[in-house]
């Protein structure tokens, strides 16, 4: 289903929780009842003249995630403007979850959140949500699935042309954890299949990118940073496709693990228990100037950067389970997302960015 112009109605049907791209030239008389929305306003790709509301749906019951940008009358929208959805496994089972998602825009304590696939029964971790392709309008949400024996990969895409489609990946019979992407064609992730867990790229097919172990890549570009323990977990640095020119960040005496690189490559947020507790901290890609980010007396764990860099949001066991948290950077403001007794963990930004 595609919509170049006019406005998403009720009458456009979308399949019990199939997620499909939508634009729209109005959000003012969607209904919500059947839909779950989440996206980002810029003016047309296509006719420039036009105001044009980009949309990610699925039915969920009616939460509405973002809020309204522009319409008509209301000016251009900086092309460069960016916003952030959060998802992240609410669950009290080691094996994962039920994945939710949060948009990042307007009252963070009070805007809702809304569940990807509520008749789902399946658990999931470490979800992460990626632009595959900008010019394509093509987004991934990428994730584990704890099997008895091992886990897998899957894939679940989102474009303007096709239905979603939800595909396994990774099925190497062993534990494969932490997906990480940032184009279309690769997928870096760890995997115990060679008997350690190590970085591996997957392409046409896996390449193994390290020998001496590595833990929760992330990717950017040209570079995948990653964590190992070698007496202690450091947080490393290599060549994205071929495991070369491997560099320790942190050298530090402490666990430093879970390193996420900020969208526009320069800086690096991690979670360190060099004090004691593990707490959030952030560093420039080179390892040098580390800044500390939370001061509490919980762990803290798994940052990840917003889209516009505002926040960082990670999880914390500061009301006593997990929730997760965002913090203001330039505020120094932290604000509770979840509000419940129930887990909340693995938070990953995504990133929307269209091309005009």
């Amino acid at each position: 289903m595609r919509h170049e112009s006019g406005t998403f109605r009720s009458k456009d049907k979308v399949s019990d929780y199939q997620w499909i791209l939508l634009f729209a030239d109005s959000i003012e008389n969607v209904i919500l009842k059947d839909y779950f929305l989440f996206g980002y306003n810029s003016r047309a790709m296509f006719d420039k003249r036009v105001p044009v509301t980009f949309f990610l749906a699925a039915a969920t019951g009616g939460v509405m995630l973002t809020s309204a940008c522009a319409g008509e009358g209301s000016g251009d929208v900086n092309s460069n403007d960016l916003e952030s959805l959060v998802v992240w496994v609410k669950g009290n089972s080691t094996s994962g979850g039920k994945i939710y998602a949060k948009s990042l825009v307007g009252d963070l304590a009070s805007s809702q959140s809304g569940e990807l696939f509520p008749a789902s029964t399946k658990n999931r971790q470490t979800p992460y949500l990626s632009i595959v392709s900008n010019m394509e309008k093509t987004v991934a949400l990428y994730w584990v699935e704890q099997a008895q024996n091992s886990s897998v990969i899957h894939r679940y895409v989102v474009n303007s042309e096709n239905p979603s489609q939800d595909e396994i990946i990774v099925n190497d019979g062993a534990y494969a954890s932490s997906p990480a992407s940032d184009n279309a064609q690769s997928v870096w992730y760890s995997s115990n299949v060679s008997g350690s867990s190590q970085i591996y790229r997957l392409g046409s097919s896996p390449i193994k990118l390290t020998t001496q172990g590595g833990f929760a890549p992330d990717v950017y570009g040209f570079f995948v940073v990653f964590s190992n323990n070698i007496g202690n977990f450091e947080i490393f640095k290599m060549n994205s496709t071929d495991g070369s020119g491997l560099v320790n960040l942190t050298n530090n005496a402490a666990a430093d693990i879970n390193p996420r690189v900020s969208p526009d490559g320069q800086k690096i947020v991690f979670a360190s228990n060099r004090t004691g507790k593990y707490q959030i901290y952030m560093m420039n890609r080179d390892g040098s100037n580390v800044v500390r980010l939370t001061n509490h007396s919980a762990d803290d764990a798994t940052p990840s950067f917003s889209a516009d860099m505002k926040y960082v949001v990670y999880a914390s066991r500061l009301d006593g389970d997990w929730d997760i948290y965002a913090l203001n950077l330039a505020t120094k403001v932290e604000t509770n997302l979840t509000h419940d007794n129930i887990d909340d963990r693995s938070p990953h930004c995504g990133e929307f960015k269209l091309s005009n």
